[in-house]
């Protein structure tokens, strides 16, 4: 008889962290899920604008040491 629990206890031990596994996989994608969703919802509309800014001109930036070539 006691063989018969320490079988059961060493079998469903391992199962039930399995199980355990699985379902924290579950619910933590169904989480994110709801995140995503609820952010998009709450992100603001994209206003097309005339002419993208692309490049702005920087000073040039004066560097200790000689010149560099290029």
């Amino acid at each position: 008889m006691s063989g018969s629990i320490m079988t059961l206890i060493f079998l469903g031990v391992p199962f039930l962290f399995f199980l355990a596994v699985l379902v924290r996989g579950a619910l933590r994608t169904a989480q994110q899920w709801r995140f995503d969703r609820l952010a998009r919802i709450d992100a603001p509309v994209p206003v097309v604008a005339e002419t993208p800014v692309t490049h702005v001109a920087l000073p040039a930036v004066r560097r200790p040491g000689p010149p560099r070539l290029g």
